[in-house]
């Protein structure tokens, strides 16, 4: 290890290795051990290969995807096409903070190509063009090997979330049933139930919320916590009231990447919540062997066993 050049000691190129260790970006690996390889002696060529990196992701995610593309596009347009089939098009958010880095990201593969264009070795240049200055080769390099780190990670949690995703593009949420059978006890008894959004007459209900994370809470007060306990309002500040977290979908273990496809998919990235009564639970939960499942889409939902999943 000692005699590793010492880009390759970098956390940077450890991550690069890590996210592309699956066979399918064999491609995109080898554009990016090229670009690494050319830095000392060949900048121009490092630069080339930095570029290729980002041209070769377009076109494995794209290739993933499903989504076809014509070899003529430029690398802007594939990066675009992209983008915004995962959902990071800055055009695709109102958040100023997502917006920003997205569009960033953008600029970033834009610039690198133009860097190609301009100091790289895919065009002669004039005996006089001076050397390509060995930052700007790194600079050029490093950013195409972030890109590539975030785009396959969006990429993989894409494809994760295809599994939970219906033919016909509905999401599919699972839930441990002996939490739920928790849930739906503690809504049918307590003693007050709050009142969904726009309604005055509250009813027995189990809410599916989507902000951190996906999860179903009883709308049953006072709450309750997790070991069962009854959580007065004197005594509230810190403690977690029970829900039951879908599978894949709790921030507390789950990734934000890993559930954000799917909480897209439900109300188009908009925090949600849906109020459904106890009794479509109590239908349901006594054919469950292990999971209650939700299959849902902007418009509407149904509650279904994990028996009757395994029949679809």
């Amino acid at each position: 290890m000692a005699d590793a050049p010492a880009l390759e000691r970098k956390p940077l190129s450890t991550l690069v290795d890590q996210r592309l260790a699956h066979s399918r970006y064999d491609a995109v690996y080898a554009d990016w051990v090229k670009s690494i390889d050319r830095l000392d002696e060949d900048r121009d060529g490092a630069l080339t290969a930095a570029r290729a990196m980002l041209e070769t992701l377009c076109k494995t995610a794209l290739n993933e995807l499903d989504v076809s593309y014509d070899d003529t596009w430029d690398l802007p347009k594939l990066y675009y096409a992209v983008a915004s089939n995962l959902g990071i098009s800055p055009t695709q958010h109102t958040d100023s903070l997502f917006k920003s880095v997205f569009g960033a990201s953008q600029t970033i593969v834009a610039r690198v190509g133009e860097m190609r264009n301009k100091l790289g070795d895919a065009h002669g240049k004039a005996n006089l063009n001076r050397a390509v200055p060995r930052h700007h080769a790194e600079l050029a390099v490093n950013l195409a090997g972030s890109i590539c780190c975030f785009v396959i990670s969006c990429l993989e949690s894409a494809v994760a979330a295809k599994k939970l995703r219906t033919a016909n593009g509905d999401v599919i949420l699972k839930f441990e049933v002996a939490t739920v059978w928790r849930l739906v006890d503690h809504a049918r008894n307590a003693p007050i139930s709050m009142p969904w959004y726009g309604r005055t007459r509250p009813k027995r209900a189990l809410w599916l919320v989507g902000d951190a994370g996906i999860y179903l809470m009883s709308n049953g007060q006072p709450a309750m916590d997790q070991k069962g306990n009854l959580i007065k309002k004197k005594k509230s500040v810190g403690v977690q009231r029970l829900v039951a977290p879908a599978l894949g979908c709790d921030p507390t273990c789950n990734s934000f990447e890993d559930w954000w496809p799917l909480h897209g998919a439900i109300d188009n990235g908009s925090d949600f919540s849906i109020a459904i009564a106890i009794k479509a639970f109590e239908s349901i939960l006594p054919a469950c062997k292990s999971q209650i499942v939700i299959i849902l889409n902007p418009k509407e939902y149904r509650l279904l066993s994990d028996v009757q999943l395994l029949k679809l």
